[in-house]
């Protein structure tokens, strides 16, 4: 048996209905030298060294679950901050559901005087900010293991600095990973595509003008390739004509940066 608790347990159930019981240890001489690292001595010290064995697993058990409630905490404290952030964002119930299907076109317009005064809509804050939290607890959770209760509330403290600091950033409309500016232009689009193309049309531009002053090119090609969707869904004078040209340029800006990832491969393998 693994221990003396589960043993007794088992040799107690021999008995039942009041009638006593009786039982028998059998060992098998490899399975238990295995099991104990050692060579088969009297049966009592078998008995000693196996249930020091089973302490030492015990105690390691208890250490992985302190490890994990105080994981748990971590994800608490984010999920706290997560709740706290629509205080500080305000959104509208309009903002909050921002789908087409369950809009009259009376809601779309006054959902759009709540996003006209947004650089960046709700749903594409929240998901920034999850990934903001998923990159930090990918980072550090292998950090707690061996820590103390002080270094644990400052790793803490700390995440909870950066997830305030992130939520600021976001409020003021930056947003550190472009896809999520992208997202948000797209949820725009299928809004307003019908209804208000021009809303459309600067939500795009504003989003690649950031693109470009952030000198962030990696992203272009997806938003040429989402303007040509846009395009092609206005209809607009020459719709397919411009729709063509941003897809030329999303070629050409996705083959760069293909290029590029060749170029940066082969001079990380030079040094390997």
């Amino acid at each position: 048996m693994r221990d003396s608790r589960t043993e007794r347990q088992i040799i107690g159930r021999t008995g039942r209905n009041g009638k006593p019981g009786s039982s028998r240890t059998m060992l098998c001489k490899e399975i238990t030298e295995i099991q104990l690292e050692d060579k088969l001595e009297k049966i009592d010290n078998i008995y000693i060294r196996r249930d020091a064995i089973e302490a030492i697993r015990v105690n390691k058990l208890k250490d992985q679950l302190d490890n994990i409630l105080f994981h748990e905490e971590l994800f608490q404290s984010f999920c706290k901050v997560l709740d706290d952030l629509e205080t500080s964002f305000k959104p509208s119930l309009l903002e909050k559901k921002m789908d087409k299907t369950d809009l009259s076109n009376q809601n779309l317009i006054d959902l759009k005087t709540n996003l006209a005064r947004r650089k960046l809509d709700y749903q594409s804050v929240k998901d920034a900010l999850k990934e903001k939290w998923a990159l930090w607890y990918a980072e550090n959770h292998h950090k707690t293991e061996e820590q103390k209760e002080e270094e644990r509330q400052s790793m803490k403290t700390a995440l909870l600095r950066t997830l305030k600091e992130e939520i600021q950033l976001l409020l003021e409309g930056n947003c550190r990973n472009f896809y999520n500016k992208i997202a948000h232009a797209i949820r725009r689009s299928i809004l307003y595509d019908e209804i208000d193309p021009i809303f459309v049309r600067q939500t795009w531009t504003e989003i690649e003008k950031e693109i470009a002053e952030a000198d962030k090119k990696i992203f272009i090609s997806a938003i040429y390739y989402n303007k040509a969707c846009f395009i092609i869904k206005s209809k607009d004078e020459g719709h397919i004509d411009k729709a063509i040209k941003e897809l030329e340029k999303a070629k050409t800006s996705l083959e760069l940066r293909l290029q590029n990832n060749v170029a940066e491969g082969t001079y990380l393998a030079c040094f390997r």
